[in-house]
């Protein structure tokens, strides 16, 4: 795999994530509108969740700019990019157990999917394969 194959890969994982926002609030479900109200209404009667909603504001703020980073660097192979791409993912695991039950249409939930599993595959592209060598004679 080249370096523009790479790039267009790494994109098309950007892009699958954008599409699935972009469904999500151009295409609005009633059904799942329901049930999430139906969520938010039985969560905000507990006051825990003040405090999980602002855990997840900084944490999601933080992740953003290390995930935009990491996007950026991996574009420009920079060595720093493969470590901080990983981490982030890493990082944010808590972040599914912090923020509660959620619902989503099929389509957007097959458009993440897709966008998680082309993010996985990066990671074994930059750490197991040929792409990794493009990684390492770069400076910080």
């Amino acid at each position: 795999m080249n370096k523009n194959q790479f790039r267009l890969f790494l994109f098309s994982s950007v892009v699958f994530a954008i599409l699935a926002l972009v469904v999500s609030f151009w295409f609005p479900s009633q059904n799942v509108d329901v049930v999430n109200d139906f969520i938010i209404e039985l969560e905000m009667a507990s006051p825990e969740q003040y405090f999980s909603d602002m855990l997840l504001l900084v944490i999601g703020v933080l992740m953003s700019v290390a995930v935009v980073a990491s996007y950026a660097g991996l574009l420009f192979f920079k060595s720093w990019a493969r470590h901080l791409y990983v981490a982030s993912f890493v990082l944010a695991l808590p972040t599914y157990f912090v923020g509660g039950l959620f619902v989503t249409s099929g389509l957007e939930d097959l458009l993440y999917d897709l966008s998680m599993l082309i993010s996985g595959a990066v990671v074994a592209l930059i750490y197991y394969s040929p792409v990794k060598e493009y990684f390492v004679d770069t400076k910080i």
